[in-house]
């Protein structure tokens, strides 16, 4: 299991809470080195020439914000720029998987109830079908760092999730937890907590703990 972050996902739609995702997508590279890949994604196009034309238009409105926040990158990785066309769900799932993501991160929105629970519907969406750690921050997340890191545990081992809350904890000196149900705590569960806490004592010395609620 590779030890390092390479590529950070943040899904753009020139809102808001896309600043918040690009500062903390900014943070973490600089920690980490890895590169940060803006993702806008059009959505279905009736015609061809809508669809170049927005493809162009789009693909200006990101460079702009390469632009924006590429002098804030001070370590050794990039950002990148993508316009895809297409379902968004479908495409974000074949960017990630193509181009090998580690980590989506993407922003919630202040105020707006409505889009908030619509925006964790589809984060969790995401998350299943690719099966790599998402991060969702608000506007607060810009000034508090991971101090505790809950990961949820069942019946499968999580090796990116566990990867990803390791590099963190060790990063930003956090805490890691564990959780699982009690409900369903049966043996195989309670193996792979265990199995969990052994893999992050093996690669780093930050504070590990289980809990069963």
């Amino acid at each position: 299991m590779a030890n390092k972050l390479y590529n950070i996902l943040v899904p753009v739609d020139f809102t808001t809470k896309n600043k918040w995702a690009i500062t903390k997508a900014i943070e973490l590279s600089n920690n980490f080195n890895c590169n940060i890949h803006l993702v806008y994604v059009t959505g279905t196009q009736n015609s061809l020439f809508t669809r170049n034309t927005s493809l162009e238009v789009f693909l200006r409105k990101l460079g702009q914000l390469k632009s924006l926040y590429k002098n804030q990158v001070c370590g050794e990785g990039t950002i990148e720029i993508s316009v895809l066309p297409g379902n968004r769900q479908e495409q974000l799932s074949k960017y990630i998987l193509q181009y090998n993501m580690d980590l989506v991160v993407t922003g919630l929105s202040k105020f707006n109830v409505i889009h908030r629970i619509v925006s964790s519907i589809s984060i969790s969406k995401l998350a299943k079908k690719t099966n790599i750690p998402v991060l969702a921050i608000r506007s607060s997340g810009l000034v508090c760092h991971f101090k505790k890191i809950v990961l949820p545990v069942s019946g499968e081992l999580p090796l990116r999730q566990i990867r990803l809350a390791a590099l963190l904890g060790r990063a930003f000196k956090s805490t890691v937890y564990f959780v699982s149900l009690r409900k369903h705590a049966d043996d195989k569960t309670k193996r792979v907590l265990d199995t969990a806490l052994e893999m992050v004592q093996s690669i780093s010395t930050i504070p590990v703990q289980c809990f069963l609620l």
